[in-house]
């Protein structure tokens, strides 16, 4: 508590009363009323009176078990207690002022008690926060199981980028040979005949074509073909002279 003269704007004394719930001025403008009342607090209940000099002029503690529930000044009209000069001066008082509240003490875990006082129980002492762990890791230390899985896919992700460039690198080696061996489709010039129907077959015939050539591919690199799609190929050289025949016409 702290008790000011407000019209010098100076400090008067300073004072504490622990466990306080109730705070009351006295009409007269010079004493205070601080009381422990229950429920809020149901141990330590009683009262003071102090001048705001900062002495405890009474002083009423109740005995274990018993309750004080409401403490409060008997009103009465401002002309009573005609105004006061302030006073300084901290009255007598053979009541001693309570002694302030002990500190709080750090939490110290039930593992770690009874151990040396020097001991500190800082936080992120003992364990780093979750951000420095990587930075403090053991350079020794056995990789985790996590890191273990990353290092594995990290490397079946290159074998399989090697994998395909090498095989890339074997199909357009074999490439040629595949072309030679197979028979070749006659490349029919792309002509217009000037008729838009007979242009619309032309394609159909042509993608036909394509189909073959496909299917002649996968003949020869050793798929089993299915007897319609062997049919399917003994089908290509009528093709091309019907798309002949349609451009000539």
């Amino acid at each position: 508590m702290e008790f000011w003269d407000m019209k010098q704007k100076k400090l008067i004394c300073q004072a504490q009363s622990p466990d306080t719930t109730s705070f009351q001025w006295c009409a007269d403008g010079e004493h205070i009323l601080t009381a422990t009342t229950a429920p809020r607090l149901r141990v330590g209940n009683g009262y003071r009176i102090w001048h705001y000099s900062g002495s405890i002029l009474e002083q009423k503690l109740l005995e274990k078990g018993e309750e004080l529930w409401e403490g409060f000044w008997q009103p009465a009209p401002v002309s009573q207690y005609p105004e006061k000069s302030i006073s300084y001066c901290q009255v007598e008082s053979e009541i001693a002022a309570p002694a302030p509240p002990a500190a709080q003490k750090a939490y110290v875990p039930p593992s770690m008690r009874g151990q040396q006082k020097t001991q500190s129980t800082k936080l992120h002492e003992y364990e780093p926060p979750s951000n420095m762990k990587q930075s403090l890791a053991d350079p020794n230390r056995a990789p985790s199981k996590n890191k273990k899985k990353r290092d594995a896919k990290k490397a079946r992700q290159a074998e399989q980028r090697e994998a395909g460039e090498d095989g890339m690198t074997s199909q357009q080696q074999q490439a040629p040979p595949q072309a030679a061996a197979g028979s070749i489709v006659p490349k029919v010039p792309q002509v217009s005949t000037g008729d838009p129907e007979k242009d619309k077959k032309i394609r159909n015939l042509r993608k036909k074509l394509q189909q073959i050539e496909k299917l002649k591919e996968q003949q020869a690199s050793g798929k089993q073909l299915e007897k319609n799609q062997l049919d399917k190929i003994k089908t290509e050289d009528a093709l091309i002279a019907e798309i002949k025949d349609l451009e000539i016409s």
